[in-house]
């Protein structure tokens, strides 16, 4: 019985230690469950609650089902698995290619790198939601959102430029321009230049707009003329706006307002002239270093009077005025019908000039008629149709009167109805003969002299003074009978001539007055000389038993004489 017992503890004892022993040498099998919470997911084992290692992570919706694809959790988007974005550069107004740039978006503390390739940054790591900072060296930073819904349009880098601060007076599409450039300074979204003015008893305002097309940098352009100018000439103060916004108002409340500095290119004392106002720059203050532009009229070159000098031998126009400073050189021109005459100043005073033209300098060709201006030259000897610097034209009101009139070796100067002096030369008209005939087809044999009427007369007569065999003489008229002014037209009854071998010489009268009597003297007697006539010596024409014969030219006479004599009966 106790051998029994004996042998039945051993057993017992060498079951429990094998028991023992293999207890303690078996290992746990966990059995891993996935488990969330609002933010992550992760594998747990519900045995021990042991977390899988590298198991956790942020939950992803890559389909915006509002479900985590990796647990299902219904969770609100923090994370994306991956973006893609298009990206490129633009450096300046050029659009430029950032294939092959490494681009980096930073938020937070996540950082992401990708080399660009076919214009997109790709990336495939989980990508917090938020706003990124885009960089790439060489460009200036961006922004771009990440939402839920994506990736917010595409991102483009602006080409990092370094403006140079400057302050410059440049002419700017032909008008001097003030030109203000330099990169905007930390915390500053934009800049204006202001000017201000005070001019009858109140200050004014003006205002000029960045228009740089360089992110980071600011250029203002002020053209002067947009500058006041009146008579009270004010003093233009110039200061800097700085604004947080980068649209402001130019009522906006600014960051600061400095004075402009007038700059390393600006020199107090410097003028800028366009049309008929100067620019001149001026001390802001004892140091000088602000900038102060003030808008003055330029001096003109002035015409202060303008005749005509008859005293001479030849009726000379006359002008007369001030030169502006720093004038070179002056000329009187005149041009017309393609023609050009020049005269220069031969006045010896500094400051002023005086023209003296011939009017018979001006060419009677053509009948053209003469503009007159004055030429302002930057050369002390230009030559004539050189470049000129500016032009004035004479005005004639004031100083000649339309119709005025200059006689001189037969040329007539006229003053023409223009704004500005025109001057036209033409001959002065003269009685002139230009046919003379026979004409026997009426009842009355007639002599008919045609020709123009000359200047100033009103009535023309053909006058003959015969004399005959008993020694007396009689006088006989023949009057213009022409309808057309500054002609006439002669029909001289022959059958006046007494036919008693009497010889007639002929005469040209004028006269002042329209109906002046026979008997009345003539303003001017001109003898009608046969050079005047187509007839030979000897032409005759009979008429009613009466010929009319030209006589023949005497070596020391050279009227026009016809004698009327009986056709003799066996002719």
């Amino acid at each position: 019985m106790r051998k029994t017992m004996k042998i039945m503890v051993v057993v017992l004892c060498i079951v429990l230690c094998m028991s023992v022993f293999f207890a303690c040498d078996k290992t746990h099998e966990h059995k891993y469950a996935l488990k969330s919470d609002s933010t992550n997911h992760w594998y747990e084992c519900a045995d021990d609650g042991d977390v899988k290692a590298d198991s956790t992570a942020p939950h992803t919706d890559e389909d915006r089902n509002g479900k985590c694809d990796v647990c299902g959790h219904d969770v609100i988007v923090t994370n994306l698995k991956g973006i893609t974005f298009a990206i490129s550069g633009q450096d300046g107004t050029e659009t430029v290619s950032l294939n092959g740039v490494a681009v980096t978006i930073q938020y937070k503390n996540n950082t992401f790198t990708a080399t660009i390739a076919d214009g997109k940054f790709v990336t495939s790591e989980i990508v917090p939601l938020g706003t990124y900072t885009v960089s790439a060296e060489g460009y200036n930073n961006a922004s771009i959102n990440i939402t839920k819904d994506g990736v917010a349009g595409a991102v483009v880098l602006t080409k990092k430029v370094t403006v140079q601060e400057s302050v410059t007076i440049e002419t700017v599409q032909g008008v001097p321009t003030l030109v203000v450039k330099g990169m905007l300074p930390d915390g500053v979204g934009n800049i204006k230049v202001h000017a201000d003015a005070e001019f009858g008893g109140v200050k004014h305002h003006y205002f000029w707009d960045n228009t740089s097309t360089i992110v980071g940098a600011y250029e203002v352009n002020v053209p002067l003329t947009d500058l006041p100018n009146n008579n009270d000439t004010p003093w233009c103060w110039f200061h800097v706006y700085a604004y947080a916004e980068t649209a402001p108002a130019d009522d906006a409340t600014p960051l600061a307002t400095p004075e402009l500095p007038r700059g390393d290119a600006l020199n107090i004392g410097d003028r800028f002239d366009y049309e008929d106002v100067r620019y001149i720059i001026q001390a802001w203050n004892n140091e000088g270093e602000g900038l102060v532009v003030q808008p003055t009229a330029v001096p003109k070159t002035t015409v202060t009077s303008i005749a005509v000098d008859t005293t001479g031998d030849v009726p000379t126009l006359v002008v007369k005025g001030t030169l502006a400073e720093n004038t070179a050189c002056v000329k009187l021109h005149a041009d017309g019908n393609g023609a050009h005459k020049y005269w220069n100043n031969v006045s010896t005073n500094a400051t002023a000039f005086e023209f003296r033209a011939p009017l018979s300098d001006l060419s009677v060709e053509g009948t053209p008629w003469f503009w007159f201006h004055i030429y302002v030259y930057a050369d002390e000897n230009p030559e004539e149709l050189a470049t000129y610097a500016s032009k004035i034209d004479l005005a004639r009101e004031n100083y000649l009167e339309v119709g005025a009139k200059f006689d001189h070796n037969g040329i007539r100067y006229t003053v023409q109805d223009q704004n500005q002096v025109c001057i036209q030369p033409t001959v002065i008209p003269t009685t002139v003969v230009t046919s003379v005939a026979f004409d026997v087809t009426g009842d009355k044999p007639l002599l008919v002299v045609k020709g123009t009427i000359g200047d100033g007369v009103k009535c023309l007569k053909l006058h003959a003074n015969a004399s005959g065999n008993d020694n007396t003489d009689y006088h006989v008229y023949g009057d213009n009978v022409s309808e057309k002014s500054g002609e006439f037209e002669i029909k001289f009854d022959l059958s006046q001539i007494v036919a008693n071998n009497a010889w007639a010489w002929f005469h040209l009268y004028t006269y002042d007055v329209e109906t002046p009597a026979d008997n009345e003297n003539g303003n001017t007697k001109i003898d009608f000389k046969r050079e005047w006539c187509d007839f030979t010596d000897g032409q005759s024409v009979d008429f009613d038993g009466i010929r009319y014969t030209v006589q023949k030219k005497a070596d020391s006479w050279d009227l026009l004489t016809i004698a009327a004599t009986p056709i003799p009966t066996n002719a």
